[in-house]
């Protein structure tokens, strides 16, 4: 495998998937809002359902998106419940001011990207770009590794970045402005942008 092009794999990995997203954006919010130790859950959720769309991509399901209406659909789906997350984030009160919002667990953060064709097109993208013919599965295997450590490390320093932010963001005024804010990149990102 040593027509392997690591460079161009770790930087196109971490371009696109270093950058604010849906995830990012509502692992920023949750470290801001929760901490990062309670965010835990939701970011873990978040990873499984980036390395499942890997997986699932890898394994060639990715086809299926090209079927009519499953990409239409998908984003459709996708887009509910970006907009569900946002009006949660939008909405949610400091917890020190008696809010009794809760940090987006596990299942919500697998959730996130198994509904979102953009991972998969963005998996799609890694796999068509960077595999080998005659190591298809070697090469695969390392994309995987490669974009799955950059997810995991980047969203986990938005997460503590955000949780480093708070102080910040303590007077309700600021508060509330970051969340609507928050919540407005988050649809934003995902109505923006439409890779077809």
């Amino acid at each position: 495998m040593s027509e392997f092009n690591w460079p161009g794999l770790v930087v196109f990995s971490a371009v696109l998937l270093a950058t604010p997203g849906p995830a990012v954006i509502s692992l920023f919010h949750s470290g801001i809002n929760y901490g990062f130790k309670n965010s835990l859950p939701y970011f873990f959720g978040i990873f499984v359902g980036f390395v499942f769309n890997l997986a699932v991509s890898a394994l060639g399901a990715g086809a299926i998106l090209e079927f009519d209406g499953v990409y239409a659909a998908l984003k459709a789906v996708m887009l509910g419940y970006v907009f569900y997350l946002a009006y949660k984030i939008a909405t949610s009160a400091p917890l020190d001011d008696g809010g009794d919002s809760k940090p987006l667990h596990f299942l919500q953060g697998v959730l996130l990207n198994i509904l979102n064709p953009k991972t998969y097109i963005a998996a799609l993208s890694a796999i068509s770009q960077f595999s080998l013919a005659g190591h298809y599965a070697q090469s695969v295997f390392w994309i995987v590794v490669v974009n799955a450590s950059i997810v995991f490390l980047f969203n986990g320093l938005w997460c503590f970045s955000g949780r480093h932010l708070k102080r910040f963001f303590a007077h309700p005024k600021w508060y509330k402005s970051v969340n609507l804010l928050l919540a407005i990149l988050l649809v934003l990102s995902v109505t923006l942008t439409d890779v077809r």
